[in-house]
């Protein structure tokens, strides 16, 4: 597990852990079967377990985010990777953590922004919500996306099918 601080969410049938760096969910675990489902951040494989995406969901063309004349270094998939989140709103089932734009983040993205990412726990499901604002008066361009990290254990009597990805609508 990460130094970082992490939030504990709990319901009758779920354990979540979340980063407040980053607003990553280190932690899905089922307590029905005690099974943790976020993959472990192994450094020597992939050294991350869900992170957020933001405001660019992949690579920059030569890394730099252009904006009118300027140019700005952006790391791959965004700024919110390292960024140090607030909490905003938490119960023991729901969390909102929040990113407003500083001198840190206007080094890679220059606009005046807030993101809030919501993490609700809902009987043995969890929904991830984000809420992107333009604090500022021009045009704000950005991405948003997830890339979670899933550990499923595969035994003799693991059934793939018991396993799945459900959005609100059909996706393409």
């Amino acid at each position: 597990m990460s130094d970082a601080t992490a939030i504990t969410l709990e319901n009758e049938a779920i354990r979540l852990r979340v980063l407040t760096t980053g607003a990553e969910i280190c932690e899905f675990t089922h307590k029905s079967t005690g099974i943790d489902h976020i993959w472990r951040a192994d450094p020597l494989v992939w050294g991350s377990y869900a992170p957020v995406l933001f405001p660019a969901v992949g690579r920059l063309l030569d890394d730099m985010f252009r904006e009118g004349e300027k140019s700005y270094p952006h790391p791959k998939h965004g700024i919110v990777r390292r960024s140090q989140l607030s909490v905003v709103h938490q119960t023991a089932s729901e969390v909102w953590l929040s990113l407003v734009a500083n001198v840190e983040t206007r080094r890679a993205y220059p606009f005046e922004f807030e993101l809030r990412i919501g993490f609700v726990l809902e009987g043995n499901r969890v929904s991830q919500r984000f809420e992107v604002y333009n604090n500022g008066d021009i045009s704000m361009p950005f991405a948003i996306g997830g890339h979670p990290g899933f550990s499923i254990p595969m035994t003799a009597q693991t059934d793939i099918d018991d396993y799945y990805l459900l959005f609100e609508k059909n996706e393409q």
